[in-house]
């Protein structure tokens, strides 16, 4: 039987609309990928710790790209528009302003609470800080500048997305209650901050836990994402995390040696 290409251009057009997001967000990522070059470059020069802060950047930044690409992709075709997305993610709508103020404070005092109570329970285990966290540690000016001008935001924005967006939506998609879903995205959370030790896992799933409960109570992603960036801003830029026995007698006073042992939790 012939086919009239009439026929064959029908179906095309038919399958588009599912099509098309998925071929979109493949391509999203084959760039994303090429973008990766970016860590090899710089470590052939010996920059290994802007490497690794261009392959953080590059990794968070396409997933999210590429999901928002094939959104955009689905919703040119006629599908679901993005500012269904957005509000799914709870990047749109949400409490008023004063409630989301108040609770970005009020997370942010909780995240160094919880990174204060993490230093003393890693002394009391005997812990040292873990390869992964001291190789991301800024040292020169030029890499804390990064650090808080591009890491920070980045880390802040992305695992807020991700975390607190993509998968807890997921989770509710999927008939978890509110108390499953938390625990189940701050546990991944938690585990995805592995590589600094066991107690900064502990500590990081107990911050994904109250950044969750902040999400679902003021319906916005924006209280978290801020207080993250500001948070990771502060543990390596302002905080020397250097144990505070190894720097007894350097003029500066206990209050404030005290606040220089906060745990790099991120």
């Amino acid at each position: 039987m012939e086919i009239e290409p009439i026929d064959v251009l029908t179906a095309v057009l038919r399958v588009m609309p599912a099509i098309a997001p998925v071929a979109a967000m493949a391509l999203a990522l084959i760039v994303w990928l090429r973008l990766l070059a970016l860590g090899q470059w710089l470590r052939e020069r010996g920059r290994e710790r802007y490497a690794l802060y261009a392959d953080f950047v590059i990794t968070n930044a396409g997933i999210l790209g590429a999901l928002f690409v094939s959104a955009w992709t689905a919703e040119q075709l006629g599908g679901a528009p993005v500012a269904n997305l957005l509000a799914d993610l709870r990047l749109t709508g949400g409490a008023e302003t004063n409630l989301l103020a108040g609770a970005t404070v009020g997370l942010l005092a909780t995240y160094f609470a919880i990174a204060a109570l993490s230093e003393r329970v890693s002394v009391l285990l005997g812990e040292h800080e873990s390869p992964f966290a001291a190789a991301m540690r800024p040292q020169t000016v030029g890499e804390r500048f990064v650090w808080v001008s591009v890491m920070s935001p980045a880390a802040g924005f992305c695992e807020e997305v991700i975390f607190r967006g993509v998968l807890l939506s997921i989770a509710f998609t999927f008939g978890a209650d509110a108390v499953i879903a938390v625990a189940l995205t701050s546990l991944a959370f938690g585990l995805g901050h592995a590589v600094y030790g066991l107690t900064w896992t502990i500590g990081t799933t107990l911050l994904g836990a109250v950044s969750a409960v902040s999400v679902l109570a003021c319906d916005s992603l924006w209280p978290a994402i801020v207080a993250h960036t500001i948070y990771d801003m502060t543990v390596y830029y302002v905080f020397d995390t250097a144990r505070l026995e190894e720097t007894p007698d350097d003029g500066v006073h206990a209050p404030a040696r005290t606040l220089r042992g906060l745990t790099p939790l991120r």
